[in-house]
């Protein structure tokens, strides 16, 4: 998660992971806080591999709090 739109190192405010198998399609409540100062979030989805499936980018949607 970056505060602002620009994803750079710099403005990493924080990270998490999804099983993805069994949150396809669905809102995903991210754990934690994460500061925010500029008002705008945006958030990086990356694919970890490949399973017999091929279920990458599972989640919909997120929710996340933010302080700032």
């Amino acid at each position: 998660m970056y505060d602002r739109f620009l994803p750079r190192s710099n403005n990493l405010v924080g990270s998490f992971s999804v099983n993805q198998q069994s949150r396809r399609g669905t809102w995903y409540n991210v754990p934690g806080t994460f500061p925010v100062d500029a008002k705008k979030l945006s958030v990086r989805i990356h694919d970890r591999g490949q399973d017999s499936h091929y279920e990458h980018h599972a989640i919909s949607a997120i929710k996340a709090t933010c302080t700032g």
